[in-house]
C-alpha cells in the first residue's frame, strides 16, 4: 500500500530530524508511528491453543468441585462468624 503525506517544511525538516537521529530514514519512522496506532493482531486459533495448553499445565484438579456448595459455604461462614478465636490471643 502507498499513502502520500502532505507536510509543511517545518514538519518535513522535524521529521527528517528525528530519522537521522534514530538512524533510519522519514519512511522509517513514519512507518513505526503508524504501526504503534494498529491494534495488535488477533491470535491464530494455533496460538490460542498454545496458549491454553501452557495456561492448563500450570493448573491441577482436587478430584471434587470446590465452592459450589453454598449450603456448605453458609455453614462454615457460620462457624467461623461463631468462633471468637479466642486460641489466636493467648501465648
Amino acid at each position: 500500500m502507498t499513502i502520500t503525506i502532505d507536510l509543511s517544511p517545518e514538519e518535513e525538516q522535524r521529521l527528517q530530524f528525528m530519522a537521522a537521529q534514530q538512524g533510519t530514514d522519514a519512511q522509517g519512522i513514519v512507518l513505526q508511528a503508524v504501526k504503534r496506532l494498529l491494534p495488535p493482531p488477533k491470535p491464530t486459533p494455533e496460538e490460542i491453543a498454545a496458549a491454553n495448553k501452557e495456561l492448563f499445565s500450570h493448573t491441577s484438579s482436587l478430584g471434587y468441585a470446590t465452592g459450589l456448595d453454598n449450603e456448605q459455604i453458609d455453614a462454615d461462614l457460620a462457624r467461623e462468624y461463631a468462633d471468637d478465636h479466642k486460641d489466636l490471643y493467648t501465648r
